[in-house]
């Protein structure tokens, strides 16, 4: 009994070094991989370089472009400020904002070797700064979108309900609610960050899968789909309605009429917002699914928005005859400088 009660301590007692052996072997290694993660020995070389010379140039497109336009808004507003240019003022602003906010992290993640720069907050707050100004601009459009129905089907009564300060008011409500709605994940419903280097700083799902995250995704393809098909809506009514007016109008001088400036500013605006932004809600299905995208497909997701944000001023000048006549007044003053002053003078 003595020796089988021996016997058995001293394979106790070797079982449990055994057992101190592995797991020291395995702390020792777990701790080797730490430090090659916190101190990275490999270069990240997978980089797409034509989507950021495209992100680049629409980027300085976009900068320059609404700034010209915010410049005219502020010469046209001496004469005559209208309604809409109004929300045109705040779209101008607002894509100003997102760019000022999300490019420079973009290009230092681009340009940095292990294709990340900073912390994972970092990556947390351009999340938020991309949904809250992506969000705000597509509420924007859907607002313009409506004011030109309200114009165009119910005249009358848009003469005398819709005024300037109500505008500004839903301009105010839409964007404190892209605001609130951003900052979710920030407090622990949903989680920002990013997939793989050099990817997109966006709503992620990562295991294991809490249901805050998938919410969010959820939610943000719905509430994105809704607001992209209310926009499609109140501009097919009004390409309707114009169509109709048009085949009425027996002069030219009514056909002039029904042109509606405005309405093709609007129109454009919101078909290259539906095309732009449609991916976006293919990413997050594919995201809340477990479909893991590129590295080029994230980053021509990326580019769609910032196509959509530079081609809003360009679509500005081409609609209406009265901001591409400031543009061009800019322009000169710009590349003449004080030889078109003195020039004007001397006229």
């Amino acid at each position: 009994m003595i020796d089988s009660k021996k016997i058995n301590q001293e394979k106790y007692w070797k079982e449990k070094e055994i057992k101190k052996y592995k797991t020291g072997i395995m702390f020792r290694n777990h701790s080797s991989v730490m430090n090659l993660t916190l101190i990275p020995t490999a270069v990240t070389t997978e980089r797409d370089w034509f989507a950021f010379i495209v992100f680049c140039i629409c980027s300085i497109v976009l900068i320059f472009g609404d700034i010209l336009t915010l410049i005219t808004m502020k010469m046209k507003a001496k004469k005559e400020l209208l309604k809409h240019d109004i929300m045109v003022i705040s779209l101008a602003a607002n894509d100003i904002i997102s760019c000022l906010m999300v490019t420079p992290f973009v290009v230092a993640t681009f340009v940095s070797p292990f294709g990340k720069i900073g912390n994972i907050d970092a990556c947390r707050m351009v999340g938020y700064f991309r949904i809250f100004t992506c969000g705000a601009s597509l509420c924007i459009v859907l607002l313009m979108s409506l004011e030109r129905r309200l114009a165009i089907l119910t005249p009358f009564y848009y003469r005398l309900n819709v005024t300037s300060k109500q505008i500004v008011i839903s301009i105010l409500v839409s964007i404190s609610i892209c605001l609130v709605y951003a900052a979710l994940p920030l407090v622990g419903v949903g989680q920002y960050g990013r997939g793989q280097a050099r990817g997109l700083c966006f709503l992620i799902i990562q295991a294991p899968i809490d249901a805050g995250s998938r919410g969010m995704t959820i939610s943000l393809a719905v509430i994105v789909s809704l607001i992209l098909l209310g926009i499609l809506i109140c501009n097919i009514q009004v390409l309707l309605s114009l169509r109709e007016t048009h085949r009425e109008a027996k002069s030219f001088r009514e056909k002039a009429r029904a042109a509606c400036p405005l309405c093709k500013l609007t129109i454009g605006v919101s078909v290259v917002s539906c095309l732009c932004y449609s991916p976006l809600i293919v990413y997050n299905i594919l995201v809340n699914v477990g479909v893991k995208m590129s590295l080029t497909a994230e980053a021509w997701i990326q580019n769609a928005i910032w196509i959509h944000m530079a081609l809003n001023p360009i679509i500005y000048g081409v609609a209406r005859e009265q901001i591409r006549y400031y543009f061009c007044h800019i322009m000169r003053i710009m590349c003449c400088g004080m030889f078109f002053k003195d020039f004007s003078r001397r006229k």
